[in-house]
């Protein structure tokens, strides 16, 4: 089937691109009080990853540049956009990939602090693969105790949390200066931002999740299975 763009401008001020949906828009204050937004730790953020394989992405980046498709999330759920190798040997430790998603943010590009996912206590565990991506910083954050969050119902019909950076205390920054192709680790169900570097970024991004199930991948159990594998 091939791709039909739908787009979606996004509180996070780019562009989100799903194929074949349409996007609904939907948000809210509330006081939910999840404890995701008010446990992160430093050693429970990221990891840089040295995996045993040499993931080819089969996405061409460059028919995905900015000055082509503008700031965009693009995802892709069809196992052909991603590298069979990657899921073969993600089987090999009882693991595989959920979706893939690809950024394509111009310089300078402040990403809303937000969580990915609204599961309730659901630590989301993405791996990236940055590309032109030096000098971007990622950030962690607990909400004050008396923040508000915001949700919004996103292109993958699940509500995202959004929060005021007035409300957040940042707990740790990490400034991206690995060569390109070299994996994180990254707990995207605490509250995060990202804050793209001087260069066009292109970043993709694997959502990871049990083989054979329809369980996310918790982040104390992602140290576990890739430890043989962090630098």
């Amino acid at each position: 089937m091939d791709r039909v763009p739908v787009f979606e401008t996004g509180s996070r001020g780019f562009e989100s691109c799903r194929a074949g949906q349409a996007s609904i828009n939907i948000s809210m204050n509330t006081n939910v009080k999840d404890p995701r937004f008010y446990s992160a730790t430093p050693d429970r953020c990221y990891r840089v990853l040295k995996l045993p394989i040499d993931v080819k992405h089969m996405i061409d980046v460059n028919s995905y540049r900015v000055d082509l498709i503008g700031n965009r999330e693009t995802v892709f759920e069809n196992k052909k956009d991603w590298d069979p190798m990657f899921d073969e040997w993600l089987g090999t430790i009882g693991l595989e990939v959920e979706l893939a998603r690809l950024f394509t943010n111009p310089p300078g590009l402040k990403y809303t602090r937000h969580v990915d996912r609204r599961n309730y206590n659901d630590q989301t565990v993405v791996i990236n693969f940055p590309f032109n991506d030096t000098g971007t910083v990622y950030s962690w954050y607990n909400l004050h105790e008396h923040g508000q969050v915001t949700e919004k119902l996103n292109m993958n019909n699940n509500l995202v949390y959004y929060f005021n950076p007035y409300v957040c205390i940042e707990i740790l920054k990490k400034e991206i200066l690995h060569e390109v192709n070299q994996p994180l680790l990254i707990n995207t169900g605490y509250i995060h931002s990202v804050d793209v570097g001087q260069t066009e970024r292109h970043c993709f991004s694997y959502f990871i999740k049990r083989k054979n199930s329809t369980e996310s991948l918790q982040w104390d159990y992602a140290v576990k299975i890739f430890e043989p594998y962090m630098v």
